[in-house]
């Protein structure tokens, strides 16, 4: 797709003649940088209307790309959200084609793993995920690490992270990547008590957070997307207010 215009490829698409599905990921039809992140911050609204970006080697607006996007929508049948914010943030763009946006979540019947009946009491604190780049949170994982070096609680990171947000102490350990099916025994073994998921775009549907959830351990997050709209109404869930160190502490302390 990078090598050749987006019009170029609706259009064609259109031209074929068949019925078109279209998938909400990561919000590609509201704009070209995925999440809404540019320059390692989440744009608005109102920042994104202003936004100007290089594509194909050209300056691209926000409302030429949404220009595009509109000329193709009418000739979509059916268009799938995987969550309930996901189609409240599509229809904030594209109200007109709200009434074909249908919620239909992933399938979990891939998690075999238990559920974890009793924590730790011990305050513990997981990371889990793969966190590349400022839209899943490796700022913010790099700035509540130094926060928590050499503090009394522990902090497990069990997936990859980029090099340049790791922080190292005695507290903090890098467990790299894992595997699913064994998440409640990774939990209990390293005595996590509660998950921060640093996420500071609108997942539209997190796998992670589902995965997580499913095992019964509390949970952290910020007000954003699919996971904030899962973690909200769960038990065990908190909602992070603000990206300072104080309110992550705070709220992962309250769901533990």
């Amino acid at each position: 797709e990078s090598y050749m215009s987006l019009h170029f490829i609706l259009n064609w698409f259109v031209s074929l003649n068949v019925p078109i599905v279209y998938d909400i990921h990561d919000y590609h039809c509201v704009w070209y940088e995925t999440h809404f992140i540019h320059d390692e911050k989440y744009l608005t609204k109102a920042d994104l209307e202003k936004s100007v970006l290089k594509y194909v080697g050209t300056k691209i607006t926000f409302q030429q790309w949404h220009k595009i996007w509109s000329d193709f929508l009418p000739h979509v049948e059916v268009i799938n959200a995987f969550s309930q914010s996901s189609k409240e943030i599509f229809s904030d763009f594209y109200p007109e084609f709200s009434e074909k946006v249908k919620v239909t979540p992933h399938s979990l019947d891939y998690i075999k793993c238990g559920k974890v009946d009793k924590l730790l009491q011990k305050f513990c604190v997981g990371i889990f995920g793969l966190i590349y780049g400022a839209d899943k949170g490796c700022n913010i994982v790099k700035q509540f690490l130094e926060y928590s070096k050499n503090k009394d609680y522990q902090i497990f990171i069990n997936g990859d992270i980029n090099n340049s947000c790791k922080v190292y102490a005695e507290n903090i350990h890098y467990m790299g990547r894992y595997d699913v099916n064994k998440l409640d025994k990774i939990i209990t073994e390293q005595g996590i008590s509660t998950v921060l998921f640093p996420s500071i775009c609108p997942e539209t549907f997190s796998y992670t957070v589902s995965e997580l959830i499913h095992v019964g351990v509390p949970i952290a997050c910020f007000n954003l997307g699919a996971q904030a709209e899962k973690v909200s109404s769960y038990k065990f869930g908190e909602i992070i207010s603000s990206d300072n160190n104080e309110s992550i502490f705070n709220s992962l302390y309250n769901a533990y």
